[in-house]
This record gives C-alpha cells, structure tokens and sequence, in this order.
C-alpha cells in the first residue's frame, strides 16, 4: 500500500483532482512570452493573474510559487481560457487516485521552533557550501531551482548582499510564512472526511492511530 507523506497540498490536489490534458502551445510564442515575464519579480506576476485569471489567483495567495504563477499566464494568453475553465472542461490526464488523506497539527509556537531550528542544522549540514557549488558549476542564480526558500537567501549571502545570520533569519521567516499559508491551505481546501491528528503526540501513537483509521475506514 503506497504512502504519500510531504510535498504540498497541490501534489495531494493532483492526485485527487488530476491535472487536465494540455492544449497544444505554439513553441515560439511560449518562448517569446517566457522572455517578457522573465523580468517580472513575484509580486508584478502575482498582479497580472490576478488581472487575468482572478480565481487562480486568490488560491495562489495561499502559497504555489513562482512556477505556477508563470503557468497561469501562460495558459491563459496562450489558449484564451483560464487554468480553472481547462481542469473544468479538459479531460483529466489520469483517473484520480482514491486516498485517505491524514494531516498532522502542531502548536504554532512549537511549529516556529522546529521550522527555526532545522534552517540552522542545514547550515550545519553544509547549505552554504551545496549552493556555493551549483553556483561554480554554472548554474544561474535566477534558475527555478535556486529560487527556493534557503537557496535564494544564501546566494544573496555568497554575493555579499547579507550576512550570514541575516540570510539564515530570512530563511527561518520565509519558511515560518509558508507554513502558515499551508496550513490555510489544507484548512480550507480539504474536506470534512480528512483525519486531523495532533502532530505532538509520540510517532508511535500517531501510526497506531492512522492504521485504526485506515482499517475502520478503509479508502475513504
């Protein structure tokens, strides 16, 4: 029996509600608009989907990134249709996968904490050092990759923009934001058939308790 555990809430939708057939885009045009969003930081793109796409838009306030804000243009001024109005009318790719899903809670203050103290056992752990490599082996400091939450802050550390107990603060109250976008996204995204757990409870206990749900109620 397969087990799903991390990722966001919109790997879990992509299984739930999977993702539509893509219409054909002319390659040229993609390029040619890749090259004109390029430019553009999140806020600015946030502000041209919210002018094209308005429903999109609001579920990306909740967290999503860089990436899909670009896919949301790009499907909407390259097809004339909303993301939304394509998983409403596309077929989907793949049948959805029935799941049961389980979410674990945590005391906010607790959740601060374990978020400030894993930034800085990735540092620990050599951050600095992994970035400062993909840098020398070539790869740009605007690549999608190097855009996450720790990798951003550090290369503005490496160029000397920020100190090192600066970069590691704005990596700690970058992920601090996402976890509560994240948790505001599995509050009201998911729905009532969901099993909440409390998160502080021993591991031992939590996976006694998610085998009793999953052999009292099967698939969900």
């Amino acid at each position: 029996m397969p087990v799903l555990a991390g990722g966001t809430g919109f790997f879990l939708r992509a299984l739930t509600e999977p993702l539509f057939e893509e219409p054909p885009l002319d390659a040229g045009r993609r390029r040619a608009l890749e090259r004109a969003l390029r430019p553009l930081d999140d806020g600015a793109l946030l502000e041209w989907v919210r002018a094209i796409d308005p429903r999109t838009a609001a579920s990306l306030e909740a967290g999503g990134g860089r990436q899909r804000m670009l896919r949301a243009l790009e499907v909407a001024l390259l097809t004339g249709r909303t993301i939304g109005w394509w998983h409403r009318h596309a077929p989907p790719v793949q049948p959805p996968v029935p799941l049961m899903v389980f979410v674990l809670e945590i005391d906010r203050g607790a959740l601060d904490r374990r978020i400030d103290a894993r930034v800085h056992d990735m540092i620990e752990a050599g951050l600095v050092d992994e970035v400062r490599a993909l840098l020398e082996a070539g790869v740009p400091p605007d690549a999608p990759g190097m855009s996450a939450t720790g990798y951003r802050e550090i290369v503005d550390y490496l160029r000397g923009d920020v100190s090192l107990e600066e970069a590691v603060a704005r990596i700690q109250r970058a992920t601090r934001q996402y976890a509560r976008r994240q948790l505001t996204w599995f509050r009201n995204q998911l729905g009532p058939e969901v099993v909440r757990l409390d998160g502080a409870r021993p591991a031992g206990d939590l996976a006694a308790a998610i085998v009793s749900a999953w052999e009292g109620g099967g698939q969900g």
